[in-house]
């Protein structure tokens, strides 16, 4: 049982099939400790917080700052009661909006909050990430393409750069190019044993010079 379980929102509407199995799901985890507590919202009465939180479906809930919208299940929702509470939370939501076909999600938390970058240079990072996130990491690193939110990367992802496996290399130095920031980082790789990271190096050194 956590020690200071969180809180969570959920937004219904009338003749929403699904709202009332996630919302008894989720007085179960307060029975259960797993959540303190939860605040119920028909928004064809409180359309206010809908617009506020860009909610366009139903039933939607938010546990803590992590929204999801659907059938979710009991399991899931006590999933991410726990997961709420970790260090890595932002890491596993980001991976999981990615997996879940939600990319334009995360970009939109980036905007508001560039400082969560560190979370998704993480999944960079992590050798266990599904080639779909990376696809999806690709989206987003093009989507902030010369953008100054990319600089804090910069450092982050060029730490222990030369002892990644040469699928990680290539990527960060992918990365490291739509920074446009990166210039020297990337020169110490134009004679990587790998031919597929000099190649993308190559590519981001034109891209910088133009």
């Amino acid at each position: 049982m956590s020690v200071n379980p969180p809180h969570a929102i959920l937004l219904i509407a009338t003749g929403c099939a699904h709202c009332p199995v996630v919302m008894d799901a989720l007085m179960k985890l307060i029975k259960q400790g797993k959540l303190r507590s939860i605040e119920v919202f028909n928004i064809q009465f409180e359309q206010t917080i809908a617009k506020q939180e860009g909610v366009r479906q139903v039933p939607w809930v938010k546990i803590n700052e992590f929204a999801f919208t659907g059938k979710l299940t009991e399991q899931e929702l006590a999933y991410w009661a726990k997961t709420s509470q970790q260090d890595n939370a932002k890491t596993l939501y980001f991976s999981w909006l990615i997996e879940n076909q939600a990319v334009d999600t995360v970009i939109t938390w980036l905007n508001k909050q560039p400082e969560d970058f560190n979370f998704i240079c993480d999944l960079v990072l992590d050798k266990e990430t599904p080639m779909a996130v990376r696809i999806g990491l690709n989206i987003i690193f093009e989507s902030f393409e010369s953008s100054p939110f990319l600089e804090p990367t910069i450092t982050l992802l060029s730490q222990n750069l030369n002892q990644q496996p040469a699928n990680i290399r290539g990527d960060i130095c992918y990365y490291l190019g739509l920074s446009h920031q990166a210039e020297t980082q990337l020169k110490a790789f134009l004679n990587d044993e790998n031919a597929d990271v000099r190649e993308i190096v190559e590519e981001a050194l034109n891209i910088n010079q133009t």
